[in-house]
């Protein structure tokens, strides 16, 4: 998790998934604001790195932030239980403004 330092607003979000990632979730004080689900990639790229595609977005309606918020991100993913890494990662990246208000 991490502690908002000042008042502001998200514009947009992303992230990445490896094999097997199903979701990717943006949460505000243990509220889910917005997910992502894995898609198959519209540029037709061979996946060479074990990648899932999921399309950044730039929100319709911006999500305020006040200082103080805690925000996180939720990865699910369905792997065979036998597979030999026991966890899996993911990575998020917020826009986030600051200055304007």
């Amino acid at each position: 998790p991490y502690i908002i330092p000042e008042d502001g607003t998200l514009i947009a979000w992303g992230g990445h998934l490896h094999m097997y990632g199903i979701s990717l979730a943006f949460i505000k004080n243990g509220k889910e604001m917005d997910t992502f689900f894995a898609e198959k990639n519209p540029r037709g790229l061979v996946d060479r790195v074990r990648s899932v595609y999921i399309p950044s977005r730039i929100l319709d309606v911006p999500i305020s932030f006040k200082k103080g918020d805690i925000i996180d991100m939720r990865a699910v993913y369905e792997k065979p239980a036998d597979l030999f890494y026991p966890a899996a990662m993911a990575l998020g990246y917020l826009l986030i403004d600051f200055e304007s208000r």
